[in-house]
């Protein structure tokens, strides 16, 4: 018995080993477990991603601002307001405490209490019904994380936790709250109690009543859920159970609490938002194309991510006029909706764009904008920058400069034709322009030379390409491809004495952190200011007697320039026009001392049939400039341009080859009043000496009788030209004659008195009379010719010339 007591004994004291295995295992287990758990966290820890203030105060709208500080679009980020911490009323952080995270203000980023009531919760419903997070760890979800309940897992809420823990470090807690109160979706599209309270009550956050700090504070666990507008009643309940939260948290009273429970949710409520964002969008589209590439180009910046306040050149009441003059008809007629247009408006002081089009009946956002990437012949609106403006600044010519419109051809052995197939004879350059007549054009541009071309069109930005390939051809004087923006830049330069930039958006840029960004805009002088006024004073004809003269102001001072492009005869036959004035485009670029406009009209397919301007649609780009010029100079006609000492103006002698300054005899209709470069002016005289008087009375007037056949030949010399014609008078009776010197009268009698006057003529001018009295010889056979003596009168019908007759 004694030695079976012991065996237990020992056997109690010390256990078989297989027990001791068993414990050991479990051990093993619980600390490999745990040790994987550490892993794990670790793990996750490491791999946890890294959280920025930017992160934490979430991406922005990008505000833009027209030239007059009102707001244009915001775009990019999220439809957010910042609040400061101070601006935040004690009211809305009670509310939001009390039914987000009641201890807020007492735990570290995590609150173990919370966590365990949510699991227990979690337990009882057997579904994820609550959550646990705080406020500092909803902050970290907004901010890095998903919000969808897929992506809710074991990973994700360690890491956290993790950045909560962060957090609570190296920021304060109101610091964290306001991040927070700025960062929670409130539906709509609304980011923030700041953006909220004017989105739904039209007021400051301080001016919000208990009921409406309750209602916002309550959407962020269920936003679109809580949406006053679409769901009242579950906005009532929600808003309801915050308030009691704060009166249970003693935020507030019962009387407060009963009050405001019985306000009705829509009680100031706005009660509907204007959707007009969608048609502004499309009427600054053009513009706000041209800032994004602006803006990123200049200061490698991004307006959809950044959170930028940009200020700039946009005229927004210009622009919505200008969308409204190409996409309503209360001002032209189109003939087809296809038919586009692409506009620029330009201010010339400072080279700002004011309005920009891309195209009319536009559909989407960011699309075609046809101001920027138009890649179309501008027409003779290429002149002033290939011919004639090149041959002032390098060869000194003057605008009465003499050209001959004539038969001609290219280099080529190509003939070159006016658009009206017609010649002029010698033109001053001044006239060629206005006219748009082509041979004198290209006759200058070979003057010139494409080497001085090619770097008066470099400085002005342009590059122009032809069949794909750099480098000039003589077809370049009177066309070219450039767009509508950079055709507008560069007339610039001849309405601002010869100053140059890029055409630009922005004046000023301020980033999130405050910090202003003013890109440097300034002018360089690329142009002699000569140049720029010689050619201006040369394109005001173009509307007091050229192309677009029948849109002319004459109260407005203003120069411009048409352009045109033309088929083929192989195109033109194709497309059923051969034999119409039908063409692809048409230009029209005008500017004043205020402004610079550029319009281009066409369709994008100008070679499918029915996609031709008509002359109608070819006067679409005056009309819009007219209307652009008009509402641009309503208040206020701009100044002239002043003439800079560099010119000088001088009478010449029109058509004189080389050009001659008009002398004391020129006569008065070939004395043209034209520029001149100082220092560059003619150094002959025409018309010296007194000019034999092609105009001089008709010498040796005679008559001479024959009483046989009754009739009277008067004859004369002629001294002026051989394109002279007479007329003459008998008696009162006048006959316009041709060049004959000689006429015969009938029917006179003996006796009868010819009172006769005979005047040289031609088309202008007329000579003084050459006068006879003329007594017709008795018949007696001494009687004598009395051709001073005057007898009775005959009648008229005896007087008149003899139709009949040969006049020589």
């Amino acid at each position: 018995m004694k030695t079976s007591r012991q065996q237990r004994y020992r056997n109690h004291r010390h256990p078989s080993s297989k027990s001791k295995q068993v414990r050991l295992y479990v051990t093993s287990a619980i600390l490999a477990f745990l040790l994987g758990i550490i892993c794990l966290i670790s793990f996750y820890a490491i791999t946890t991603p890294e959280i920025t203030q930017k992160d934490l105060e979430g991406s922005i709208e990008t505000k833009i601002y027209d030239r007059n500080d009102k707001l244009i679009t915001e775009m990019g980020g999220e439809n957010r307001e910042i609040a400061k911490a101070k601006e935040v009323p004690e009211m809305m952080k009670a509310a939001i405490i009390s039914i987000e995270d009641q201890r807020f203000y007492s735990h570290w980023g995590i609150d173990p209490i919370r966590i365990a009531g949510a699991a227990l919760s979690n337990i009882k419903s057997r579904a994820v019904a609550q959550g646990g997070s705080t406020i500092t760890q909803q902050l970290v979800k907004l901010s890095k994380f998903s919000t969808n309940d897929s992506d809710k897992t074991i990973k994700r809420k360690i890491q956290e936790a993790i950045l909560a823990l962060k957090i609570e470090r190296e920021y304060t807690k109101e610091e964290i709250l306001t991040l927070y109160l700025n960062k929670v979706y409130l539906a709509n599209n609304i980011y923030g109690v700041k953006t909220a309270a004017d989105y739904y009550y039209n007021k400051p956050l301080k001016d919000l009543s208990l009921a409406q700090t309750a209602m916002i504070a309550g959407m962020p666990q269920a936003p679109n859920n809580y949406d006053p507008y679409q769901h009242p009643e579950e906005s009532t309940k929600r808003r309801n159970l915050v308030l009691s939260q704060m009166l249970k948290m003693k935020f507030i009273s019962q009387a407060d609490y009963e009050k405001a429970c019985k306000e009705n949710i829509k009680d100031g409520l706005v009660s509907q938002h204007e959707h007009e964002q969608e048609r502004k969008d499309l009427i600054n589209d053009s513009f706000i194309q041209v800032l994004i590439d602006e803006v990123k180009e200049e200061t490698g910046l991004d307006v959809y991510k950044d959170g930028l306040v940009i200020k700039t050149t946009m005229d927004q009441d210009l622009q919505e006029y200008l969308y409204n003059i190409v996409n309503s008809k209360d001002f032209i007629n189109y003939s087809s909706d296809s038919l586009q247009n692409a506009v620029t408006i330009l201010d010339t002081k400072s080279g700002g764009v004011k309005a920009i089009l891309g195209g009319r009946r536009q559909k989407v956002l960011l699309g075609y904008n046809r101001a920027t990437q138009l890649e179309r012949s501008v027409g003779s609106t290429i002149k002033p920058l290939t011919s004639y403006g090149p041959a002032i600044e390098y060869l000194n010519y003057s605008t009465g400069h003499t050209v001959v419109d004539e038969p001609y051809k290219y280099s080529s052995g190509i003939p070159i034709h006016n658009w009206d197939k017609g010649y002029m004879g010698p033109l001053t350059i001044r006239d060629a322009l206005s006219q748009s007549r082509n041979i004198p054009a290209l006759k200058v541009f070979q003057d010139v030379g494409t080497d001085n071309i090619e770097a008066f069109l470099k400085k002005l930005d342009i590059n122009l390409k032809n069949d794909g390939a750099n480098g000039l051809v003589e077809a370049n004087a009177i066309t070219g491809e450039i767009s509508p923006i950079k055709l507008a830049a560069a007339y610039r330069a001849f309405a601002n004495q010869g100053n140059f930039q890029k055409p630009y958006t922005v004046k000023e840029i301020i980033t999130r952190e405050g910090q202003k960004i003013r890109p440097k805009h300034q002018d360089k002088p690329v142009l002699k200011s000569y140049t720029a006024y010689m050619i201006t004073d040369m394109l005001k004809d173009v509307f007091k007697r050229g192309t677009a003269s029948n849109i002319n102001r004459p109260d407005i001072p203003q120069a411009g320039k048409t352009g045109t492009t033309n088929y083929t005869d192989e195109q033109a036959t194709k497309l059923g026009i051969l034999g119409t004035p039908n063409v692809p485009d048409s230009w029209f670029v005008g500017y004043t001392t205020k402004d610079v406009i550029s319009v281009w009209t066409g369709y994008d397919s100008p070679f499918v049939k029915g996609h031709s301007l008509d002359y109608a649609d070819q006067e679409i780009s005056k009309e819009i400039y007219k209307y652009l010029m008009n509402f641009l100079t309503d208040e206020k006609i701009p100044d002239d341009w002043k003439k800079p000492h560099s010119v000088v103006k001088e009478a010449i002698a029109y058509g004189s080859q080389p050009l001659q300054l008009a002398g004391p005899y020129t006569p008065s209709h070939l004395i043209r009043t034209e520029l001149f470069v100082r220092g560059h002016l003619p150094k002959t005289y025409s018309y010296l000496e007194p000019p034999e008087d092609p105009f001089k009375a008709p010498v040796g007037l005679a008559a001479e009788y024959d009483p046989e056949s009754q009739k009277v030949t008067i004859s004369w010399a002629g001294t002026g030209p051989k394109d002279m014609t007479y007329s003459i008078e008998i008696n009162g009776q006048k006959q316009d004659l041709d060049q004959s010197t000689s006429v015969v009268v009938n029917n006179i009698k003996p006796g009868m008195v010819l009172h006769i006057k005979v005047t040289a003529k031609t088309k202008k001018e007329g000579s003084s009379s050459a006068e006879l009295n003329y007594t017709v010889p008795e018949e007696k056979p001494d009687s004598k010719d009395k051709n001073d003596e005057t007898t009775d009168k005959p009648s008229d019908s005896e007087n008149k010339p003899d139709n009949n007759n040969d006049q020589q």
